[in-house]
C-alpha cells in the first residue's frame, strides 16, 4: 500500500537540486510525483511504500509533512479583499491546520495541514473573506489525496460515512451501466 507526503522547501529549488533530491528520496524507496514553486518556496509531493525507509528516515533538508498538505494559491476576483483575506487565513486568528500562508502577486499560497483544519473550513473562510458575490479562485498546487477528496465530499454533501472507499463508486458506476 502506498502513502503519500509533501516535502517544503523554504526556498526555491535549481533543477540540479531536484534532480539529486529525486535520486536521493528513490534511493529510500520514495518517488516524487509532482514539484512546484510558488511565493519563494518549492514543494513536492512524494509517494511511497508503507514499509520504505522514506518513512522512518525522512530527508533533513525539507520539512515534511505525512499525510500531505494541501498547498494552494488563493486568488480573490477582487484584490480589494486580498487584505481581509491575508488577516483570516495568515493572522493571529487563522485555524490551527494553516501552518503558512505568504503572499505572491495578488494571490495567497496557503499550506493547510487537513488533519487539524478541515478544508471545507478553508473554503468557507476563503469564500466569506473574498466578498459576496464577488468569487476567488483556488488552484492547488501539488495532487489532492483521495483522503482529502474524500473528507471534502463529505463535509459538503453532509454525508459523513462518505471516505475513500466510496469514491471510486462515482467512477465505476457509470462503467458498470454501460456494461449492461
Amino acid at each position: 500500500m502506498n502513502r503519500s507526503a509533501t516535502l517544503c522547501f523554504d526556498e526555491l529549488l535549481p533543477s540540479g537540486e531536484r534532480a539529486a533530491t529525486a535520486r536521493t528520496l528513490r534511493s529510500s524507496g520514495a518517488e516524487v510525483t509532482s514539484w512546484n514553486d510558488a511565493a519563494g518556496r518549492t514543494y513536492a509531493h512524494v509517494v511511497f511504500a508503507s514499509d520504505a525507509r522514506f518513512g522512518s528516515d525522512p530527508p533533513s533538508f525539507a520539512r515534511v509533512h505525512t499525510p500531505p498538505l494541501f498547498i494552494a494559491r488563493v486568488t480573490p476576483v477582487l484584490s480589494t479583499r486580498l487584505g481581509a483575506l491575508e488577516e483570516a487565513l495568515c493572522g493571529s486568528g487563522r485555524p490551527a491546520g494553516i501552518l503558512a500562508g505568504r503572499p505572491e502577486l495578488g494571490s495567497l499560497v496557503i499550506e493547510l495541514d487537513t488533519t487539524r483544519t478541515p478544508l471545507a473550513l478553508l473554503l468557507a473562510l476563503v469564500d466569506l473573506e473574498a466578498g459576496p458575490g464577488f468569487g476567488r479562485r483556488i488552484e492547488p498546487l501539488l495532487p489532492v489525496d483521495d483522503a482529502m477528496l474524500a473528507a471534502l465530499c463529505a463535509s459538503l454533501l453532509a454525508e459523513p460515512e462518505l471516505d475513500t472507499s466510496r469514491l471510486i463508486e462515482t467512477y465505476i458506476e457509470p462503467m458498470l451501466d454501460v456494461c449492461r
